[in-house]
């Protein structure tokens, strides 16, 4: 490589002497080289042919550092010992697959449990429910009044025997004298069983009278019955017969 101070001239004078430039070196850019057969270098080509070289070199050695650890990995792996995994389940069914390291792996089976809800029929029994209206305990009280017509005490002979069989005295006394309400309510009238068959004369002595009369098995009873312009009807006396 020429040295450019060799290139200015001395002041005043001629320039001096250059010293013997040095001989190439064989190899890349040197004599007899591929490049330059006559062994000159022009433009500096002999430096990048060297810096190529040691680029070169270098990838050579990194190339042979990386397969040697290649080499050493594999052979680390032959040394390992084999790592057999099991795994227990229900059904076993076992696929093994080898290499340089034995990894074992069973194929596991899971089966679930079916559960089955069964729901029981509920029968709802609805009882009927059977209202029985009680007979009446006392009569209407809008019926003792004894009030009918001056030509027909029958409705209130009928009355005065209804308030017997329930045994309403208080209905009794409103339709009919002491005398007659004692001597029908001394026997029980409860669920008797009488026929009503209408009201007529009565006996003449001592004087004309109106009667009604009702049958049962074995003879009768007659309502005498009297009639007041104020009072209406009512049964002033009773009396039986026997067939």
């Amino acid at each position: 490589m020429s040295d450019p101070t060799q290139m200015i001239p001395a002041a005043g004078g001629t320039p001096p002497p250059q010293p013997p430039a040095d001989p190439p070196t064989g190899g890349f850019g040197g004599p007899g080289g591929p490049d330059e057969p006559d062994g000159s270098t022009p433009g500096g080509g002999g430096m990048d042919r060297r810096l190529i070289a040691i680029l070169a070199l270098l990838g050579a050695i990194i190339l042979l550092l990386v397969l040697l650890l290649v080499v050493i990995s594999n052979d680390d792996g032959d040394d390992a010992p084999t790592t057999t995994t099991s795994t227990d389940t229900t059904s076993t069914s076992a696929a093994t697959t080898t290499s340089d390291a034995t990894t074992t792996t069973e194929a596991t089976t899971t089966t679930e449990a079916t559960t089955t809800t069964t729901s029981e029929a509920t029968t709802t029994t609805t009882e009927a429910t059977t209202t029985t209206t009680e007979p009446p305990t006392t009569v209407p009280p809008e019926d003792c009044t004894g009030q009918s017509a001056p030509d027909d005490p029958g409705p209130v002979a009928e009355v005065f025997y209804e308030a017997w069989t329930l045994g309403d005295r208080d209905c009794a006394e409103q339709v009919a004298s002491s005398d007659a309400i004692d001597t029908l309510f001394a026997a029980n009238g409860n669920g008797a069983q009488w026929t009503f068959e209408g009201c007529g004369e009565g006996p003449p002595d001592p004087e004309p009278t109106i009667e009604c009369a009702y049958r049962y098995e074995g003879g009768g009873a007659f309502f005498e019955m009297v009639f007041s312009p104020i009072d209406a009807w009512s049964v002033d006396s009773v009396r039986f017969v026997v067939d």
